[in-house]
């Protein structure tokens, strides 16, 4: 049973009232907020007598226009649905006029919601398991009673917990190709015993990955995305009970975001550091402080500062990776003291060019 109306069913209902009847209409919630209107100006305004009709539970007339905030004359209708007040509309007019056409949008709002409802019990099980992914990571409710309902049908309880994983195409990938894509996803999911996943508009892939299973999963998953490098990222949270996934969501994605401008195809949270620091900054603070760091290296000296990062500002194993004399070596340390004003010898310095490097590295990924 819906006990809350999306914006869009919402936006649906007014649109349909205003098609029958010819006037303008509000949606609006309890609080007095207006969620949805044929006058898309509205939308977030605060209705003063729907709010107050909302809370008597009772019609109300306006015989004229700025008698309340943010009101105009017209009749105010509560929505009730199984009695439950779900909200109040608005039809905007002289109140002898119009509220001849409240019954009938109490009317088209009922059908309208009886049909959604219905379309929720006649769904799939893929469009079941979408529906559940989304109110689970997001943590939107739109329909209570159907989403208990999947939770019941799928044996799914508060207690489970599930990591969230998020594989997402990279913006070159042709969109011809996405169903051989999504095929070889579906099987390596089966394959492991994945049951639920969902595709998030618009490249972004969601899987729901069992606690007492991640490590299989993961494993898989890794390999599946190295294989793949070239046209994906992902990225994976930590495990979380089901009213709490939107953690494990939020987690992923900053995970995807590390392996964006990364040489790791996937990158777990529980394995990040600096990664989660360097996701968050703004990208005119990044700018400003590459400018300040390493904007005057070039990209041999960023290969050198990355590999000497690899070795742990070993001078020894630096050389002999990448086949340099210690001397030569020192040399171009020195060469990218005197350019940045940041010694990579000297610890704290070190720290300011290796923030430079990731996030150079970050920038270049993405562009």
């Amino acid at each position: 049973m819906i006990t809350k109306v999306s914006r869009r069913l919402a936006q649906q209902i007014v649109d349909t009232v205003k098609d029958v009847c010819g006037r303008d209409i509000n949606f609006i919630a309890p609080s007095g907020t207006i969620f949805a209107s044929t006058d898309k100006q509205r939308i977030g305004e605060f209705h003063e007598i729907g709010q107050r009709a909302a809370k008597i539970k009772t019609t109300i007339e306006v015989q004229s226009d700025g008698s309340f905030q943010g009101t105009q004359k017209g009749v105010n209708i509560p929505i009730f649905h199984q009695g439950i007040l779900l909200a109040v509309i608005g039809i905007s007019g002289p109140p002898e006029e119009v509220r001849k056409f409240g019954y009938l949008a109490l009317r088209i709002t009922d059908l309208l919601i009886r049909e959604q409802e219905l379309a929720a019990a006649t769904r799939s099980r893929q469009e079941k398991i979408q529906y559940l992914v989304h109110s689970l990571i997001h943590c939107e409710e739109t329909d209570p009673s159907f989403l208990e309902n999947c939770l019941e049908e799928f044996q799914l309880s508060a207690d489970s917990r599930f990591l969230v994983c998020c594989i997402r195409l990279n913006e070159r990938y042709h969109p011809a190709n996405i169903s051989m894509f999504e095929r070889d996803l579906r099987q390596l999911l089966q394959s492991v015993g994945i049951a639920f996943s969902c595709f998030e508009y618009p490249r972004e892939y969601i899987a729901l990955i069992p606690e007492d299973e991640q490590q299989k999963c993961k494993k898989r998953l890794m390999h599946f995305a190295s294989i793949q490098k070239d046209i994906l990222s992902a990225g994976l949270g930590t495990a979380c009970n089901l009213p709490h996934l939107y953690h494990s969501y939020r987690e992923a994605l900053t995970s995807l975001g590390a392996a964006q401008f990364s040489e790791i195809p996937f990158c777990c949270f529980e394995e990040l550091d600096i990664e989660i620091l360097l996701n968050s900054i703004n990208p005119n603070c990044q700018k400003d402080y590459l400018q300040k760091t390493v904007s005057g290296l070039n990209e041999d000296d960023f290969r050198l500062l990355q590999v000497y990062y690899d070795e742990n500002m070993s001078l020894t194993n630096t050389g002999s990776r990448l086949f340099l004399h210690k001397n030569t070596l020192q040399y171009k340390l020195k060469r990218i003291a005197k350019i940045t004003g940041y010694d990579p010898r000297i610890f704290r310095d070190a720290v300011s060019l290796y923030l430079g490097l990731k996030i150079w590295q970050k920038n270049s990924a993405s562009r």
